[in-house]
């Protein structure tokens, strides 16, 4: 059986979203190696939430990728693991949408 991290690495280097729900949401893998995963997503009008901004759910999938392959990456062969709570905590103003570098876990 082949390492869960394999099943990622050539959609790294095709600049593929990978999984069924990168293709869904928009994220994509951007680079990988132990323990370490960037992802990358652009948003669009797509991922607004009704005030116009990134929906919260959004980052939490982006999040929740970038963490479990970061983890993925440090399993031996056949083993697996599933994400048993993540919790995303915002308050307070938000500006205009802004560009910013992907984020790392």
């Amino acid at each position: 059986m082949a390492r869960l991290i394999d099943r990622i690495t050539g959609p790294v280097a095709a600049e593929e979203a990978g999984a069924p729900v990168g293709k869904l949401i928009g994220f994509r893998p951007v680079s990988l190696e132990a323990g370490k995963a960037v992802f990358e997503l652009e948003a669009g009008p797509q991922h607004a939430n009704p005030m116009g901004t990134l929906h919260g759910g959004v980052v939490c999938d982006v999040a929740d990728a970038a963490m479990g392959v970061a983890y993925a990456s440090t399993l031996a062969d056949g083993e697996s693991f599933t994400t048993l709570e993540l919790r995303s905590t915002s308050c307070g103003r938000s500006g205009p949408a802004r560009s910013s570098p992907p984020a790392a876990w």
